[in-house]
């Protein structure tokens, strides 16, 4: 497994192989199938902390043409002076019950 710093597509500079292209075009194909996604929020709740800050807590889910996965997502935002949202990290964690309970395991134990 790599640690290396994680890099975007190859470049298509003057001179780059066929090759190279070929694997430019993959990158790209799969960038677009991500356009096929759509999230929809199934249920979600919030605590604020801090001056600005808030902790969301929602399941959603992802639906594809090839088909649905449910999630659990956990973000952190804050809002802007309009009073409206921004969200600046976000962590998935899989639908699965024995991720689910290790995590609040963990957490309830710190």
């Amino acid at each position: 497994m790599s640690t290396g710093p994680l890099r975007g597509p190859p470049s298509l500079a003057a001179g780059t192989s066929d090759a190279v292209k070929g694997d430019r075009m993959e990158y790209e194909e799969k960038g677009r199938r991500n356009d096929d996604v759509q999230f929809e929020t199934i249920h979600a709740e919030k605590v604020n902390f801090g001056r600005n800050n808030f902790l969301e807590v929602a399941r959603k889910r992802a639906t594809t043409s090839e088909g649905m996965s449910e999630f659990i997502s956990v973000s952190r935002g804050y809002y802007l002076p309009d009073k409206s949202e921004r969200f600046k990290r976000s962590l998935t964690i899989p639908d699965n019950p024995d991720v689910r309970a290790f995590i609040a395991d963990k957490i309830r134990s710190m």
